[in-house]
């Protein structure tokens, strides 16, 4: 079906998306400018869908050849991740998902051993990692297809250099989390993850409190 409206393009999209019941909005980017200082901008009408659409979003980069085969679900171990995460296990229920934490210790800079603390807060986030593995957002067939993954550094540069150095065609974010990268109005964080991204991205928002149903 082919529908052409008249108006605000992100108002029109998130109304057609509601009227015709939509479970999913796909969009590409905006156009990259000659001189831009990052790779990509995301646009305007991307900017508010991400603000105010309750549909995943997929934004789409590279013409598809296949399907997606490398996935990375980022979590910060909130609900929002873990929506994130059930919605990409849905969504592809035969591949392996690279579940990927980032991690930066608080006050690292003023213990006398940053690298012993560090690992002391990696060993920390494993018990943490343990517990979101086992909450109703993953069913236990589900599990075995998770792949987890706990590094140290920034989110957003993590993120980049996993899917660089991997290969990887899609990231999946979920918003409105803890987290730098999950904030509740996507911020500059999260703008720049998926503005610097090479591959393909798909953002989740956590449903509204009586809408949740992790099960």
């Amino acid at each position: 079906m082919v529908l052409v409206e008249e108006g605000d393009p992100a108002e029109v999209i998130e109304r057609v998306a509601a009227a015709e019941g939509c479970e999913l909005i796909v969009t590409g980017i905006a156009r990259e400018e000659p001189l831009a200082l990052r790779p990509h901008t995301l646009g305007k009408t991307l900017d508010q869908l991400l603000r105010r659409s309750p549909n995943p979003i997929l934004i789409v980069r590279n013409r598809a050849r296949s399907a997606y085969e490398h996935i990375v679900v980022a979590t910060d171990f909130s609900d929002s991740s873990g929506y994130a995460l059930q919605a990409a296990l849905r969504l592809f229920p035969s591949q392996t998902l690279r579940l990927l934490h980032a991690f930066e210790p608080p006050y690292s800079t003023l213990v006398s051993d940053p690298p012993g603390y560090r690992e002391q807060y990696r060993q920390a986030l494993e018990s943490e990692l343990q517990a979101f593995l086992v909450t109703p957002y993953v069913r236990d067939e589900e599990r075995r297809r998770i792949d987890p993954l706990i590094e140290f550094g920034r989110p957003e540069t993590l993120v980049r250099e996993y899917v660089v150095h991997h290969n990887a065609d899609l990231v999946v974010l979920g918003t409105r989390g803890r987290g730098s990268v999950f904030e509740a109005l996507i911020g500059s964080t999260a703008k720049s993850i998926l503005s610097m991204l090479p591959s393909d991205a798909l953002v989740v928002r956590e449903p509204p409190p009586l809408a949740r149903s992790p099960a």
